[in-house]
Protein backbone atom coordinates (compact mmCIF):
# COMPACT_ATOMS: atom_id res chain seq x y z
CA UNK A 1 0.00 0.00 0.00
CA UNK A 2 1.18 3.46 -0.84
CA UNK A 3 1.07 5.68 2.23
CA UNK A 4 0.76 8.97 0.33
CA UNK A 5 -2.13 10.60 -1.51
CA UNK A 6 -1.13 13.23 -4.09
CA UNK A 7 -3.53 16.12 -4.68
CA UNK A 8 -3.03 18.81 -7.33
CA UNK A 9 -5.30 21.51 -8.78
CA UNK A 10 -5.82 23.54 -11.95
CA UNK A 11 -8.27 26.29 -12.94
CA UNK A 12 -10.27 25.57 -16.10
CA UNK A 13 -13.67 25.85 -17.76
CA UNK A 14 -16.19 23.04 -18.21
CA UNK A 15 -15.31 22.90 -21.91
CA UNK A 16 -11.66 22.10 -21.01
CA UNK A 17 -12.51 19.04 -18.87
CA UNK A 18 -12.54 16.72 -21.87
CA UNK A 19 -8.98 17.76 -22.81
CA UNK A 20 -7.80 17.41 -19.20
CA UNK A 21 -9.13 13.85 -18.94
CA UNK A 22 -7.69 12.81 -22.30
CA UNK A 23 -4.26 14.26 -21.36
CA UNK A 24 -3.98 12.13 -18.20
CA UNK A 25 -2.40 8.68 -18.30
CA UNK A 26 -4.98 5.88 -18.28
CA UNK A 27 -4.74 2.33 -17.06
CA UNK A 28 -5.47 -0.81 -19.07
CA UNK A 29 -9.18 -0.85 -18.13
CA UNK A 30 -10.15 0.61 -21.49
CA UNK A 31 -11.52 3.98 -20.45
CA UNK A 32 -12.34 6.58 -17.87
CA UNK A 33 -15.80 6.64 -16.29
CA UNK A 34 -17.44 9.76 -14.95
CA UNK A 35 -20.36 11.44 -13.20
CA UNK A 36 -21.75 14.73 -14.47
CA UNK A 37 -24.01 16.78 -12.21
CA UNK A 38 -26.06 19.51 -13.91
CA UNK A 39 -28.91 21.58 -12.48
CA UNK A 40 -31.42 19.06 -13.90
CA UNK A 41 -29.67 15.66 -13.85
CA UNK A 42 -26.93 13.40 -12.59
CA UNK A 43 -25.61 11.32 -15.48
CA UNK A 44 -22.90 8.77 -16.04
CA UNK A 45 -20.41 9.23 -18.86
CA UNK A 46 -17.25 7.66 -20.26
CA UNK A 47 -14.10 8.57 -22.18
CA UNK A 48 -13.15 5.68 -24.51
CA UNK A 49 -10.68 5.59 -27.40
CA UNK A 50 -10.17 9.36 -27.16
CA UNK A 51 -13.91 10.12 -27.34
CA UNK A 52 -16.39 11.45 -24.77
CA UNK A 53 -19.80 9.71 -24.54
CA UNK A 54 -22.86 10.76 -22.51
CA UNK A 55 -23.92 13.78 -20.48
CA UNK A 56 -23.86 17.53 -21.07
CA UNK A 57 -20.46 18.45 -19.70
CA UNK A 58 -20.78 22.14 -20.69
CA UNK A 59 -23.79 22.50 -18.31
CA UNK A 60 -22.06 20.79 -15.38
CA UNK A 61 -21.61 22.30 -11.96
CA UNK A 62 -19.66 19.22 -10.83
CA UNK A 63 -17.79 16.46 -12.71
CA UNK A 64 -15.99 13.39 -11.35
CA UNK A 65 -13.89 11.43 -13.87
CA UNK A 66 -12.18 8.29 -12.58
CA UNK A 67 -10.14 5.20 -13.41
CA UNK A 68 -8.01 2.76 -11.41
CA UNK A 69 -5.12 5.21 -11.03
CA UNK A 70 -6.72 8.61 -10.39
CA UNK A 71 -9.85 10.72 -9.96
CA UNK A 72 -10.36 14.15 -11.43
CA UNK A 73 -12.96 16.34 -9.69
CA UNK A 74 -14.17 19.60 -11.18
CA UNK A 75 -16.40 22.15 -9.43
CA UNK A 76 -17.82 25.24 -11.10
CA UNK A 77 -16.88 28.56 -9.54
CA UNK A 78 -18.66 31.28 -11.51
CA UNK A 79 -17.98 30.91 -15.23
CA UNK A 80 -14.84 28.83 -14.65
CA UNK A 81 -14.02 26.08 -12.22
CA UNK A 82 -11.30 24.25 -10.34
CA UNK A 83 -10.14 20.75 -11.24
CA UNK A 84 -8.59 18.61 -8.48
CA UNK A 85 -6.61 15.48 -9.29
CA UNK A 86 -6.24 12.73 -6.62
CA UNK A 87 -3.88 9.78 -7.04
CA UNK A 88 -1.75 7.41 -5.04
CA UNK A 89 0.92 7.88 -7.71
CA UNK A 90 2.59 11.16 -8.53
CA UNK A 91 1.29 12.17 -11.97
CA UNK A 92 3.17 14.69 -14.06
CA UNK A 93 0.67 16.82 -15.92
CA UNK A 94 1.33 20.12 -17.68
CA UNK A 95 -0.20 23.21 -16.09
CA UNK A 96 -1.19 21.61 -12.78
CA UNK A 97 -0.03 22.96 -9.41
CA UNK A 98 2.74 21.25 -7.42
CA UNK A 99 1.04 18.27 -5.76
CA UNK A 100 0.28 18.30 -2.05
CA UNK A 101 1.26 15.09 -0.27
CA UNK A 102 -1.14 13.72 2.34
CA UNK A 103 0.22 11.04 4.66
CA UNK A 104 -2.16 8.08 4.89
CA UNK A 105 -2.69 5.64 7.74
CA UNK A 106 -4.31 3.14 5.42
CA UNK A 107 -6.96 2.55 2.78
CA UNK A 108 -10.23 0.64 2.64
CA UNK A 109 -11.53 -0.85 -0.61
CA UNK A 110 -15.32 -0.63 -0.82
CA UNK A 111 -18.07 -1.09 -3.38
CA UNK A 112 -21.61 0.23 -3.73
CA UNK A 113 -24.33 -1.59 -5.64
CA UNK A 114 -26.12 0.65 -8.16
CA UNK A 115 -29.91 0.77 -8.03
CA UNK A 116 -31.66 -1.35 -10.58
CA UNK A 117 -31.16 -4.50 -12.58
CA UNK A 118 -30.11 -4.85 -16.18
CA UNK A 119 -32.97 -4.17 -18.57
CA UNK A 120 -31.08 -4.46 -21.81
CA UNK A 121 -27.59 -4.48 -23.16
CA UNK A 122 -27.26 -3.26 -26.72
CA UNK A 123 -24.61 -5.67 -27.92
CA UNK A 124 -21.39 -3.81 -28.61
CA UNK A 125 -22.69 -0.40 -27.49
CA UNK A 126 -20.71 -0.38 -24.26
CA UNK A 127 -23.79 0.82 -22.33
CA UNK A 128 -26.30 -0.98 -20.11
CA UNK A 129 -29.70 0.24 -18.90
CA UNK A 130 -30.55 -0.41 -15.25
CA UNK A 131 -34.17 -0.16 -14.11
CA UNK A 132 -35.97 -0.43 -10.80
CA UNK A 133 -39.48 0.34 -9.61
CA UNK A 134 -38.25 3.20 -7.40
CA UNK A 135 -36.12 4.94 -10.02
CA UNK A 136 -36.24 5.69 -13.70
CA UNK A 137 -33.90 3.96 -16.13
CA UNK A 138 -30.20 4.65 -15.59
CA UNK A 139 -27.77 4.47 -18.50
CA UNK A 140 -24.45 3.02 -17.29
CA UNK A 141 -21.28 2.98 -19.45
CA UNK A 142 -20.58 -0.69 -18.76
CA UNK A 143 -21.30 -3.61 -21.03
CA UNK A 144 -22.09 -5.98 -18.19
CA UNK A 145 -22.56 -9.74 -18.15
CA UNK A 146 -24.50 -9.90 -14.88
CA UNK A 147 -27.79 -8.38 -13.80
CA UNK A 148 -26.16 -5.85 -11.40
CA UNK A 149 -23.38 -3.23 -11.50
CA UNK A 150 -21.32 -1.85 -8.63
CA UNK A 151 -19.15 1.20 -8.10
CA UNK A 152 -15.70 0.42 -6.66
CA UNK A 153 -14.20 3.06 -4.35
CA UNK A 154 -11.19 3.48 -2.10
CA UNK A 155 -11.50 5.27 1.25
CA UNK A 156 -8.46 7.03 2.68
CA UNK A 157 -7.61 6.93 6.37
CA UNK A 158 -5.71 9.74 8.11
CA UNK A 159 -4.60 10.34 11.68
CA UNK A 160 -5.86 13.66 13.00
CA UNK A 161 -4.48 15.88 15.78
CA UNK A 162 -6.59 14.26 18.50
CA UNK A 163 -5.08 10.86 17.60
CA UNK A 164 -8.08 9.18 16.02
CA UNK A 165 -7.79 7.60 12.60
CA UNK A 166 -10.76 8.53 10.37
CA UNK A 167 -11.89 8.24 6.79
CA UNK A 168 -11.19 11.72 5.41
CA UNK A 169 -11.79 11.19 1.68
CA UNK A 170 -12.91 8.67 -0.92
CA UNK A 171 -11.80 8.14 -4.53
CA UNK A 172 -14.04 6.59 -7.18
CA UNK A 173 -12.27 3.79 -9.06
CA UNK A 174 -14.49 1.88 -11.50
CA UNK A 175 -17.93 0.69 -12.55
CA UNK A 176 -17.87 -3.13 -12.77
CA UNK A 177 -20.12 -6.19 -12.87
CA UNK A 178 -21.44 -7.13 -9.42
Amino acid sequence: MNNTLYVTTKCCTAEEINDLVLALPTDDSGGVSGLIMTPTACELCVWRCGQFEGGKIEQAFEVRAFCNDWELRWNREGTNGVATLLSEKQISACGWSEPSKIKLEGTLNRSYLLWGERENNSEGSGWTTLTHGRTGPIQVPVENNTSRIKLKVREYLRRFEHGNVCVFDQRLIALVDA
